[in-house]
């Protein structure tokens, strides 16, 4: 419109809205089996995003690799919230995407098996938790503090 609020242009057909700010994730709860130093733990956290991604999307973890890595046999289990299969891919020693439908939960609890604890995760500044869809945008993001 202009500034006597005529129509300028009308868009009918084909209008295509995109969210471009993601939403966010409130960790629940945190625990982390062992905090010694060169040892492998497991961690599982529990999430309640503010966004869910669509069928194929995904949950993505990074670290820094100087605290605490993703071992080549690392395991991902779901104790509630997603459904279906997936998989769980380390993309590298600091990053692991692990592929799962959300389920109608509000929440999302996931257990993680054999991480290698290099320094000590109680000097760690958190793992960024991201819900992307399966292009890779981001839906909600947080990090957790370990």
């Amino acid at each position: 419109m202009d500034d006597a609020k005529n129509e300028i242009d009308k868009i009918s057909t084909g209008l295509v809205v995109q969210i471009t700010d993601p939403g966010t994730i409130t960790i629940n709860s945190f625990l982390v089996e062992d905090k010694s130093v060169d040892t492998q733990t497991w961690i599982q956290l529990d999430m309640t995003p503010s966004a869910r991604y669509s069928s194929g999307g995904y949950i993505e973890l990074v670290t820094s690799s100087a605290y605490l890595t993703f071992t080549s046999v690392v395991v991902c289990n779901t104790v509630y919230g997603l459904t279906g299969t997936g998989t769980c891919n380390r993309v590298s020693s600091s990053n692991l995407k692990f592929v799962r439908d959300i389920s109608s939960s509000s929440s999302i609890s996931i257990s993680l098996f054999k991480l290698q604890n290099t320094l000590g995760v109680i000097q760690h500044p958190g793992i960024d938790i991201y819900l992307k869809e399966a292009d890779g945008s981001v839906v909600a993001l947080t990090k957790a503090a370990l």
